[in-house]
């Protein structure tokens, strides 16, 4: 898989699943949304090894990147000192960020991974905290109306046929288990803390030359949700 978002066409003769496949069609969708950064303070939220911070930084912006892994901020600190970037790295739990002061940011950037916390209104909370007036949230999850368990259910060929939309409950996602949420909490966990939404996108894989039977379904259904939330607006 490419290092930067700019290179996202998947290598030929490597194998695409539904966790590539999720992850780049998401990741396309939100630097459309994210745009220009340079001159930009910004904070890559559940940052994992650094790959989209280094693709910020490489475009201008000032980067700080939190993960709650220690050993995937190891990896990320590791690529930050073979090619310094300038970027700056935290082990923390995204219900509590006491390391970052308040109104820090400009940008805070969550890239699939919101529906990995338990309190979605804890980690909202301090994204608000965090985050300056005007600033903007942009985060990417697997679309909660076309979750693989649902696509399965809605078809009759899960194994377990009691999946349903409106129960919020662990599952099995692209990535592993998520927290499935309905895309009203999402929108309202948002807007609770002071943000207006004001861009959402539901990429597809539709541009996506697929050859597997099982990942076609998703070149008509989107793969992502991706929302662009001002705080405040203004």
């Amino acid at each position: 898989m490419a290092d930067y978002p700019d290179q996202l066409i998947h290598p030929a003769g490597h194998e695409v699943t539904a966790e590539t496949l999720s992850d780049l069609v998401a990741l396309r969708a939100l630097e459309h949304l994210i745009g220009p950064v340079s001159g930009r303070n910004v904070l890559d939220f559940s940052c994992g090894d650094g790959r989209l911070s280094r693709w910020l930084a490489v475009h201008g912006a000032q980067v700080t990147g939190v993960d709650k892994s220690v050993e995937a901020i190891e990896s990320a600190r590791r690529k930050e000192s073979r090619d310094p970037r300038g970027i700056i790295y935290h082990v923390g739990e995204a219900e509590d960020l006491y390391m970052l002061d308040d109104s820090a940011f400009d940008d805070v950037i969550c890239h699939m991974s919101l529906d990995k916390f338990e309190s979605l209104s804890a980690v909202i909370a301090e994204v608000a905290r965090i985050i300056c007036l005007g600033g903007r949230f942009i985060f990417s999850v697997g679309h909660p109306c076309f979750e693989p368990q649902l696509i399965k259910a809605y078809h009759g060929n899960s194994s377990n046929n009691t999946h349903n939309y409106f129960n919020e409950e662990l599952r099995p996602g692209f990535s592993g288990i998520v927290r499935h949420r309905t895309l009203a909490t999402y929108i309202n966990a948002v807007a609770a803390r002071g943000f207006t939404v004001r861009r959402i996108m539901e990429p597809s894989a539709e541009e996506w030359d697929i050859t597997k039977p099982e990942l076609e379904i998703w070149q008509n259904v989107p793969v992502a949700l991706v929302v662009e939330a001002v705080f405040p607006h203004l």
